[in-house]
């Protein structure tokens, strides 16, 4: 396969539907605010 020049990169993975009790993605969480 060569590689594919001046062509858009595939599109992103399909992310895995988020959990109905959570307000927020677990990165939210897991990463320190900015604000620090």
């Amino acid at each position: 396969d060569r590689p594919l020049r001046g062509r858009r990169p595939r599109p992103p993975a399909p992310r895995p539907p988020r959990a109905e009790g959570r307000a927020h993605p677990p990165a939210v969480r897991t990463h320190r605010p900015r604000l620090l």
